[in-house]
């Protein structure tokens, strides 16, 4: 598929501006405090964001307040740092531990 981007050549006044600028801002509240709230701050967090039915489970019952979401996405996160560093771990050659593989 080919997008073709062009520019525009009809001039943008301050005062629109501004009413752009003003109109994403409202977006961008309701986005922030309406029913999207815990999915905008889930998605800011830079997650991976599985949608399998244990998963959708698992946001439902975090977004039942602010702090159940914020524990919720630092264990998230905090296992996923977890897989990385055993993943880097185990790629290593100069890493040997009692549970590696060949290790006598």
């Amino acid at each position: 598929m080919l997008i073709r981007i062009q520019q525009c050549s009809t001039p943008i006044t301050t005062k629109s501006y501004d009413d752009i600028c003003s109109l994403f801002d409202e977006v961008d509240l309701f986005l922030r405090s309406g029913p999207t709230k815990y999915g905008v701050r889930f998605a800011e967090s830079g997650l991976d964001l599985p949608f399998d039915a244990k998963s959708i489970s698992r946001y439902r019952s975090a977004s039942a307040s602010d702090e159940d979401f914020e524990r919720f996405v630092e264990y998230v996160g905090y296992m996923a740092d977890l897989s990385i560093n055993i993943l880097i771990v185990r790629n290593r050659k100069d890493v040997t531990s009692p549970y590696s593989p060949g290790r006598t």
